[in-house]
């Protein structure tokens, strides 16, 4: 393990609470620091222990991708979020503060995103019940498995997360839904299958409606490139039917954009943009999961209302990425509605599984240790 590094927090969010709640935070707990890019390595080494012991397609949390999209803090400063790191007790925990959307009043809590290492010791309960007393509200912990869920809500202090839903239409975010995982070869193979299939038709639609089909791997140091995955993901935020619901802004995938897992690009992790008629028309990452041969998949972005069919395209083509590097199953991750959910169902055909994943929540009504 590395060690604990230590950096200045910069608050600059307009609401005082938050930035009262999180200098104290600072001031309280010398474990916790901003998540900067000199984590990568400590952050996959926790990736990689962590998935040692997973079923197959499992893991989803455990990347970077996901680590600094669920954890990301732009509304105070810290676009990568914050840690809680204790090399001692081989304890990692991403975290971040929000405003919950479903609450009637502006009411901000803290996330814990998908713990590791020796996690549910006295000193992670310790930290809840830090973050409930600096915030006094219920303390999130996301992105767990039900074994994970049931022996937290054995302990005081811990119960369902649907108490506190965070979206009024998605109670639990991009975890409403299942994560669907999928059998790459499997899925594939309905493009070159004999007879008519969903896939198959929609591939083929793709092309006879669309012409002068260019990729380009993404690569933060190319200004161009950068511009173009951003107008994508911008446009897409604009769509009447996304901003009606809700639940996603640009902020979501900004760290996407301008913070890449380690590695390579089509070897540990798969991102691109799309082109169609010269115009930035799709954008999507995914990462390699820990040393097996799994992927997540954490954005499939396009512009689907200008270029019919390409949603399905897309992800198809992200799919043959994965399958040339030798990725044999991918996750497509949880889905905050039914819509998505049965989207991503289409790929998973007659094989593949799907994972619940869970929140529970820290509500401080039986305090687990006394203020000290």
């Amino acid at each position: 393990m590395m060690i604990k590094q230590t950096y200045p927090m910069v608050l600059v969010d307009s609401n005082s609470h938050a930035k009262e709640v999180l200098a104290e935070l600072s001031k309280r707990c010398p474990f916790v620091s901003p998540i900067s890019e000199k984590d990568k390595e400590l952050f996959q080494s926790y990736f990689v222990a962590a998935m040692a012991d997973l079923p197959v397609g499992e893991g989803y949390g455990y990347s970077w991708a996901y680590i600094t999209q669920m954890a990301h803090g732009r509304a105070y400063g810290q676009p990568l979020g914050l840690k809680y790191y204790n090399p001692e007790k081989q304890l990692l925990v991403p975290l971040s503060y929000f405003a919950r959307p479903a609450s009637s009043q502006t009411e901000w809590h803290f996330h814990l995103v998908r713990p590791m290492g020796l996690w549910q010791t006295d000193q992670f309960f310790e930290l809840c019940n830090l973050l409930y007393e600096l915030s006094q509200s219920p303390v999130y912990i996301k992105k767990i498995r039900d074994d994970e869920e049931m022996d937290l809500l054995k302990r005081p202090g811990f119960s369902l997360a649907e108490r506190y839903p965070w979206h009024d239409n998605a109670f639990l975010e991009d975890d409403t839904k299942a994560e669907v995982i999928i059998d790459v070869n499997h899925t594939l193979s309905f493009l070159t299958r004999s007879g008519d299939n969903e896939l198959k038709r929609k591939y083929r639609n793709f092309f006879r409606r669309n012409q002068q089909i260019c990729w380009q791997r993404y690569n933060v140091r190319n200004e161009s490139l950068c511009r173009d995955a951003e107008s994508v993901v911008k446009q897409f935020m604009e769509y009447p039917q996304v901003k009606a619901l809700g639940l996603s802004r640009f902020d979501d995938f900004s760290n996407m954009l301008s913070s890449l897992p380690l590695g390579i690009n089509g070897k540990d992790y798969f991102s691109a943009v799309l082109y169609i008629a010269n115009q930035p028309a799709g954008f999507y990452m995914a990462e390699h999961l820990g040393q097996k041969q799994i992927a997540g998949v954490y954005a499939n972005i396009a512009l689907r209302d200008k270029f019919r069919y390409s949603s399905e395209y897309l992800l198809l083509e992200l799919l043959q990425d994965l399958h040339q590097a030798g990725i044999a199953v991918a996750n497509l991750g949880g889905s905050e509605t039914d819509g998505l959910h049965k989207f991503k169902m289409k790929f998973r055909r007659s094989q593949g599984t799907v994972k619940e994943m869970r929140w529970v929540v820290f509500d401080g009504q039986h305090h687990y240790y006394n203020k000290r």
